[in-house]
């Protein structure tokens, strides 16, 4: 049969709702006797970055600044009439919505009061309810193949995954190690990076998976999120990767596994069977700082990962030469009879096949012609195994541009490839190759108009392309080797009691999802 083609192209060009990638500051400015103090000035400057926002407070006293970048901040209130405060240090995560209520002194604006303060814990602006993982956090943790995606796992109760396969294969890749929140399925979660949507269009699985290293915050929201999220049943999995700050940082790293390593399982320890031949490193760079100081930073970071492992030590069985030729009759001493389907159509009243012995002269001309081939292993082959391998390459570039004081400009590209080639012992089954060539991109661009209006705007795309090929190494037509009607793919059909199938040549999906948001908050 002629190889199956199958292109599925997905387009979703839509307007993406308000996914929040910052945290928030708001709060209320009064004198000693409990009064609003209006048009008091607040700022919070970017400690790492030198970068500042302001705002002003209204007729009652109140100040919001709605989408602050995640960072650590001094915040100052100014007033005439008033000495000023300041808060030295607020350390700001991602979805946090911080509160801090000041009561100035009568004095001079010169005059200034530092306040020793910490966010308060219970967050009473926003209902939501998650938890975060932060840079160093998500850098420390031994997560088992280096897949972000393990980090839902540890971010709190009600998430598990019934894939482990996904983690423990090392393969840092979409649709692997997918969680279960709350008891919905993986396709229920909301994905997002750096405020793009990072779904799968077509089953809304994880698109692109960050490296550990390049994020700075990973927040998993598993309760009450607010409108601007949407598309979630189970839970929200909001991360953010790290920015460039006025001082140049980076690091190098390298993780290996080996299957000497580690202890073998339960079964193969019965069997008898000795530890898979797994080989694992996972290894990396990363570097950021600034181009203009106080105006212009970058960040980038490289993630490859080699992984090869049997996918189990007894996958492909071969045909005993004694059954080659018909001779069954070392089933009996387990109690296995054959039977002659030809004798009867009724199964209870069919004749025995005497001594479990099958006329060869019952075989087809191609199962003889496969069973006798030069590509049919003679004997049991001592390493009768598929051979699973995973090579992933993947990198970030991000630029965060502050033009202003009114603008902040982010810009972000992350690429992945991935080869997953699959390489059986007995050729006649042929090789399979997989690839992901995945990008993902985001613009996004905030601009203050007054203290109290801002408008932040964020265009891009994410695509998932993955092309699953067939090769065959014997180089020969098989189906015509063997003289198999029908069949006019150069594979092994797969062979059942009721006739040939077929083998697919190629399989492929192009999954594109583009959006756009604009909020005036």
């Amino acid at each position: 049969m002629s190889a199956i083609f199958i292109l599925a192209f997905t387009v979703a060009l839509q307007p993406a709702l308000a996914q929040e990638v910052s945290a928030g500051i708001t709060g209320t400015v009064v004198d000693q006797g409990g009064a609003p103090v209006k048009a008091a000035t607040i700022t919070a400057k970017d400690m790492d970055r030198g970068t500042s926002l302001s705002a002003e407070t209204n007729d009652s006293g109140a100040f919001n600044f709605s989408r602050v970048p995640v960072a650590t901040y001094q915040v100052k209130v100014e007033a005439k009439g008033f000495q000023s405060q300041v808060l030295p240090r607020v350390t700001l995560v991602l979805n946090q919505v911080a509160r801090f209520d000041f009561k100035l002194k009568v004095g001079q604006v010169t005059e200034s009061v530092h306040v020793t303060t910490e966010a308060p814990l219970l967050q009473t602006d926003t209902t939501l309810v998650g938890s975060i993982v932060d840079s160093r956090t998500a850098t420390d943790l031994p997560l088992s193949t280096h897949n972000t995606n393990q980090l839902t796992l540890v971010s709190g109760p009600g998430v598990i995954t019934p894939n482990l396969f996904g983690f423990q294969a090392a393969q840092n890749t979409f649709g692997t190690g997918r969680p279960y929140v709350n008891g919905a399925r993986e396709q229920e979660n909301n994905f997002i990076l750096d405020g793009m949507d990072n779904n799968q269009s077509d089953n809304n699985d994880v698109g692109y998976v960050p490296a550990p290293e390049a994020v700075q915050e990973f927040n998993l929201i598993t309760s009450n999120a607010p409108a601007d999220f949407g598309n979630y049943l189970g839970g929200v999995v909001n991360v953010t990767l790290k920015s460039g700050t006025n001082q140049y940082h980076g690091d190098l790293y390298e993780f290996m596994r080996r299957g000497g390593w580690n202890a073998n399982s339960w079964s193969n320890n019965l069997n008898g069977i000795p530890r898979p031949g797994m080989h694992y490193d996972n290894f990396g760079a990363t570097v950021g700082g600034p181009i203009l100081r106080n105006k212009l930073f970058f960040f980038t970071d490289f993630a490859g990962s080699q992984w090869s492992q049997p996918s189990t030590t007894a996958q492909l069985q071969t045909i005993p030469l004694a059954q080659r030729t018909g001779d069954f009759s070392a089933l009996l001493a387990q109690g296995i009879q054959l039977y002659d389907p030809a004798s009867s159509a009724n199964p209870a009243t069919r004749t025995p096949f005497l001594n479990n012995q099958i006329p060869v002269g019952r075989f087809s001309n191609a199962a003889k012609a496969i069973i006798n081939s030069s590509f049919y292993p003679s004997t049991q082959l001592a390493n009768n195994v598929s051979r699973f391998t995973t090579n992933s390459y993947q990198g970030d570039a991000k630029i965060d541009w502050v033009p202003s004081e009114r603008d902040h400009v982010m810009g972000r590209w992350s690429q992945q490839g991935v080869e997953a080639p699959n390489t059986n012992s007995i050729a006649l089954l042929g090789n399979s190759d997989r690839t992901f060539p995945l990008k993902n991109f985001v613009v996004d661009e905030t601009h203050t108009f007054t203290p109290n209006l801002l408008n932040d705007a964020r265009i891009g795309f994410s695509y998932f392309p993955v092309t699953e090929g067939f090769s065959n190494p014997t180089g020969q037509n098989l189906p015509q080797v063997f003289g198999i009607a029908g069949v006019s793919d150069t594979f092994l059909p797969a062979i059942t009691f009721t006739g040939p199938g077929t083998q697919p040549g190629t399989i492929g999906n192009n999954d594109l999802v583009q959006s756009f948001h604009d909020t005036t908050l």
